[in-house]
């Protein structure tokens, strides 16, 4: 009888080991299916979601950019139609594309005053009695403004803003940024535009001594261009008006005259009574990035 008892102790002690085995292994087993699942996962978003979700970010980004670009050019616009001393600050994240698991960015670079070949000229003269002269030719607005990323997973889409006018850029081509012009010819012809409009402040006619408000665009050399990852600042000074014409008597029927390079018209001044004092004043508009 105690023999019996002592073997079915045994054989129970054993069926509960080969259970407690049992169970340790089901535990192992879904451990590693867990962590199989977790891989799996991790291995679709690092391959999938991430290159898409920085492309996403870069997209936003690019977007952001044109939006302060169009901003700083209608502040540009505004210091033209007002002739007022103003200044105004833009602040550009230069980089994207950092996200979860992922903080790796791109870059960028914003450059001013790159050089470029259809700089607006004006050049201004007088005619006294009949008689055409040229006294001084000016850059209205010689300053290019331009911004391209780096290192981007995405289009490497910049944009740069020339006389006025916003353009696409990519490698070496571009395109207008506006959709209601369609062609770089017509880009061209917005710009010459652009010109006119922002001398169409001056007076066609002055009956009294007036001083002529001239606005002109140019960077400052220590301060032209900047690259990284970080936060840029896109500034806009004013200076106060210097004497750039002396004062010229002008007659009834005389004019100072604004034209381009071509000899066209962009803006004439005619002085509508005898004895009057012209004279033109620059006020010069500074554009760095900090």
């Amino acid at each position: 009888m105690k023999t019996d008892i002592r073997l079915k102790k045994l054989r129970t002690g054993i069926r509960n080991k080969s259970a407690e085995r049992d169970d340790a292994v089901a535990a192992v087993v879904a451990l590693m299916l867990i962590l199989a699942v977790v891989v799996t996962c991790f291995a679709v978003y690092t391959s999938a979601y991430i290159p898409s979700l920085k492309q996403q970010s870069e997209i936003s980004h690019a977007e952001d950019v044109q939006y302060i670009f169009s901003q700083f050019s209608a502040e540009i616009d505004s210091i033209y139609a007002s002739g007022e001393e103003r200044e105004y600050a833009n602040p550009i994240t230069l980089g994207a594309g950092n996200i979860l698991l992922s903080p790796s960015k791109s870059s960028g670079t914003i450059e001013i005053g790159k050089e470029y070949s259809d700089v607006q000229k004006i050049q201004i003269t007088k005619t006294i009695s009949g008689i055409e002269s040229v006294i001084r030719t000016v850059d209205i607005n010689p300053v290019s403004v331009s911004y391209t990323p780096s290192f981007t997973v995405w289009e490497p889409q910049g944009i740069s803003y020339r006389t006025g006018i916003l353009w696409l850029t990519k490698n070496e081509r571009e395109t207008p940024a506006a959709l209601k012009v369609f062609s770089t010819e017509e880009g061209k012809q917005a710009e010459k535009d652009k010109v006119k409009s922002w001398l169409s402040r001056l007076p066609e006619h002055v009956r009294d001594d007036t001083n002529l408000i001239l606005i002109t665009v140019n960077s400052n050399p220590g301060k032209s261009a900047i690259t990284g990852t970080g936060i840029a600042d896109l500034h806009i000074l004013t200076k106060k008006p210097v004497s750039f014409i002396d004062a010229v008597t002008l007659n009834t029927g005389d004019t100072f005259s604004f034209k381009d390079m071509d000899g066209n018209s962009v803006r004439e001044v005619t002085a509508d009574a005898d004895g009057i004092s012209v004279s033109v004043s620059l006020m010069m508009v500074e554009v760095s990035v900090e």
